[in-house]
C-alpha cells in the first residue's frame, strides 16, 4: 500500500510516508475471507457467482523506477492464481504496466479485469508541473497495449492544471475516449497533506476569496468545480466547463449507477420472494 512517486496533487505518499507491504500469507487469507463472505451471501454476486473486488492502493508500480518493489509484486500476483476464481478484480495502476508484458499478464492471470489508470493529462508541460513522471506519448502506447490485452480501462484525468486551456481540456476528452472504455474527471483540488493545500488560495462557498480564519467549504471539495483561486476561471465557469468536459466522456460513474440500479431491482425482487414465503408460512400455520 502506498506509492513510490511524488505527484504534487496526491495524498498517498504523504499519508502513508512511503509504502508498506503486508505479508504474502495475509493477502491469501484476505482473498479466502472474501470468498467466504460471498459464499455466505454477504457480498453481492452475479447469477454466475462472480463478484467484484477493488484492490487498494497502487499495488502495481512503475517497473523501471521501483525494480525491487515491482518484482515482489509480480511474485505475489503469481501466487494469487488459483485463489481468485469468480472474482472480477479491479485496481489502480500507472500506465507503465502496459510496457511490462510479464506484470500485465500476471495481473490478468490473477483475475484483474478493470484498471483505473492515472493518465491525468495529455500535456507534457502539465505533467512536469505536477511532478508526474511520465510521457503522454508513452502513456498513449501503454494504454493501447492494455486495451489489446483485454483490460477494461478507466482513464483518470485532472483538469485545471497549470498549462490547461479550455480548448486543451476539451481536446483531452476526445483523446481519453480513444484509449479507454471509461473515464473519470476531477478539477485540480488542494487536498490536505499535499503541497497544493498551502500553495493555492482557497475560495469561499460563493466563489470569493476565503476570509482568514474561516473554515473551508469542504462540501464543495468534490472535484467538480474550482475551490481555489485561478485567474483563468471563476467557480461558476469551472462548473460549466466541467459539465462540458464530462459531457464528452463515458464517465465510470454511469457504470456504477447502472450497477446500483441492478442491485436495487434484485433486492426488491428478493424482498418480494421473502414476503411471499412469509405469507405462505403464515397461511400454513393458520391451517394447522
Amino acid at each position: 500500500r502506498g506509492c513510490v512517486e511524488k505527484c504534487t496533487y496526491c495524498q498517498v505518499i504523504q499519508q502513508f510516508l512511503g509504502y508498506r507491504m503486508v505479508p504474502r500469507e495475509v493477502e491469501l487469507k484476505r482473498l479466502a475471507q472474501l470468498r467466504k463472505l460471498a459464499d455466505d451471501g454477504l457480498i453481492y454476486t452475479s447469477k454466475n457467482g462472480r463478484f467484484s473486488v477493488f484492490v487498494s492502493d497502487d499495488l502495481h508500480p512503475p517497473p523501471l523506477r521501483a525494480v525491487k518493489y515491482r518484482n515482489e509484486r509480480l511474485e505475489r500476483l503469481k501466487g494469487w492464481k488459483g485463489h481468485t476464481e469468480g472474482m472480477w478484480m479491479i485496481c489502480q495502476t500507472r500506465a507503465e504496466v502496459g510496457g511490462d508484458p510479464e506484470l500485465a499478464s500476471a495481473m490478468s492471470d490473477a483475475g484483474f479485469r478493470m484498471l483505473y489508470v492515472g493518465a491525468e493529462s495529455s500535456s507534457v508541460e502539465n505533467l512536469k508541473a505536477v511532478k508526474k513522471r511520465q510521457d503522454p506519448s508513452q502513456v498513449n502506447r501503454d494504454l493501447i497495449r492494455l486495451n489489446e490485452m483485454g483490460f477494461a480501462i478507466a482513464a483518470m484525468t485532472i483538469i485545471g492544471l497549470p498549462y490547461d486551456t479550455e480548448a486543451g481540456i476539451l481536446e483531452m476528452a476526445d483523446w481519453a475516449r480513444t484509449v479507454s472504455r471509461y473515464q473519470t474527471a476531477n478539477w485540480l483540488t488542494p487536498l490536505p497533506a499535499t503541497s497544493n493545500w498551502d500553495a493555492l488560495t482557497p475560495l469561499d462557498e460563493d466563489g470569493s476569496l476565503l476570509p482568514e480564519g474561516k473554515m473551508r467549504p469542504y462540501q464543495l471539495y468534490t472535484g467538480r468545480q474550482l475551490v481555489h483561486y485561478d485567474k483563468r476561471w471563476s467557480m461558476q465557469e469551472s462548473r460549466d466547463l466541467f459539465a462540458r468536459y464530462t459531457g464528452k466522456l463515458r464517465p465510470v460513474d454511469a457504470l456504477y449507477e447502472r450497477t446500483f440500479r441492478m442491485f436495487q431491482r434484485n433486492w426488491q425482487t428478493r424482498s418480494t420472494i421473502v414476503q411471499d414465503a412469509e405469507r405462505a408460512i403464515a397461511n400454513a400455520i393458520d391451517e394447522i
